[in-house]
Parts: C-alpha cells; structure tokens; sequence
C-alpha cells in the first residue's frame, strides 16, 4: 500500500471513531440515565421494544421535560410493560414492583434500576416514603395501580388509590399511558420472551392543582385510561376474584392506599 493512502486511511479512520464516539457521548447525556452502562441497557430496552414486540409509540413526543415530580401511570399487561414504557421515555422511571417478585435475575434490574419494591398488603410505610422523597426531589415514578396484569386480558382492573394519595401529597403531574398489543400469555414472566405487536400511547399530561381526594385523582386518571383505550372495566382488583366486567369507564371504588407494579405469576 502506498504511504499516501495509508495515511488517508488511518486519518480517515480516526475521523470516523471521533465521530463515532461523539455521537455515542450525545446519546448517552441525552439518555434516561447518562452513564455508559445506562445508554447500553437504553439500547437493549429499544431493540428488546422493536424487534420483540415491534412497538409503536404514540404521543412520546409530547412528554413533559422531568424537572418536576411525574407519575407515569398504565395499565398493566405483562412483565414486559416497564421495559417498553422506559424504551419511550428520554428521561429515566424508577419503577414500585412487588416485593413478591424479586427473585432470581430479576434481582439484578431490581438493584440497577433502584425499583422500590412494595409489600402486597400496602403496610410498607418504608416504600411510601421512598416514592414521595424521590417525587419531591423532581424525580419520576412509574406505577400499574391496577395491583397486578389484567385478567381477563383488555379489562381494566379497578385502581388502588395509593396512586391519588402520592400526587395528592406531592403535586405531581400524571401522564397516562395505555399499552395494548402484548402478547396474551398465562405466566406474567412469559411476555419477555414472546413476541407481540405492541402499542405505547402516552395520553396529555393530567394536572390536579388543588385537587386533594386521593379517590376523586385515582378515578380521573382510571376515566382517562379507560378513554384511551375502549376497553370494559371491572371492579375488581389483583386482591380480588374476578368478576363480569362492565362496559364503560366508571367510577373507581375508594381502596386502600397501596402501590403496585406487577402481578403474581398465572
């Protein structure tokens, strides 16, 4: 090879990684989480949302900034639902999952994503505190007031109003979200190896200004969802056996104060 284009080469070559690793260094400050190790698990959350569930996203580009306390509140249709809400948002969920289901390798995404994990029966005065120190500190919350996946599937469950009661106390703005399209499977765990054709929609942020009634902001938001989304609701909730589910929007029964993010296996 002849010096003059070795050269070119290696300056070539050189140029390409500068800009490379730029683009990379962009990429990870403008992530959920601006480390390395956060703009690699970012990548694998959007490829694990595209090609395992071929997501669609609608309405992400109308996300509120996170430099006020957030609640990203959805319904919940499989173990799958955190990853593809996070693979939408730029800024970084820290997500309430029962306690119950931290085991095995889902200890790990536990501890990386400092998930606050909550006790089936809402006592944990602990987990409480913990989602109102970090709301008030400007931070996002993700929550599936559901209590558990939906059964029967496309049915919404009747919310905990552990949800009202935390943006009554922090004066958080909500931003509801709907997925559908998640693969209908008996084990919850079964949704992250299953393909599916998902759908995200982000609905318009929802304030509550001077709202204090924990149980009136738990309805809205449930009203809001179930507008999204068409589906017949129930009554019931993960503590509850199942019921007819009724046609409509409906109001949401007071509950206990209880937040949960993923249900019991199938």
């Amino acid at each position: 090879m002849r010096p003059e284009l070795a050269v070119v080469l290696a300056l070539l070559f050189i140029a390409l990684s500068v800009g490379a690793a730029h683009r990379l260094d962009t990429l990870r400050r403008a992530g959920p989480r601006p480390t390395w190790s956060g703009l690699l698990v970012w990548i694998v959350f959007r490829l694990f949302a595209r090609v395992v569930h071929r997501t669609r996203y609608d309405g992400a580009e109308s996300l509120p900034a996170a430099d006020r306390p957030l609640l990203i509140v959805s319904n919940h249709t499989g173990a799958a639902d955190p990853i593809l809400i996070q693979a939408g948002c730029p800024f970084e969920v820290r997500w309430m999952m029962m306690r119950e289901m931290n085991r095995g390798a889902v200890d790990w995404f536990t501890r990386y994503g400092r998930i606050i994990l909550v006790e089936r029966d809402g006592r944990d005065l602990a987990s409480t505190r913990e989602a109102l120190r970090h709301l008030r500190g400007g931070g996002v919350i993700g929550i599936f007031p559901e209590g558990g996946i939906e059964r029967p599937p496309e049915t919404l469950r009747r919310f905990h109003s552990g949800v009202g009661f935390l943006v009554a106390r922090t004066g958080a703005s909500v931003v509801p979200v709907w997925i559908s399209g998640t693969p209908k499977v008996d084990a919850a765990m079964a949704s992250l190896y299953t393909r599916g054709r998902a759908r995200v929609e982000f609905g318009p942020v929802m304030r509550f200004d001077g709202v204090t009634d924990a149980a009136e902001i738990t309805r809205q938001i449930r009203d809001r969802i179930a507008s999204m989304s068409g589906w017949p609701t129930s009554e019931v909730n993960a503590d509850d056996s199942l019921e007819t589910p009724r046609t409509g929007s409906g109001e949401t029964s007071p509950a206990r104060p209880t937040m949960s993010a993923h249900d019991r296996r199938h």
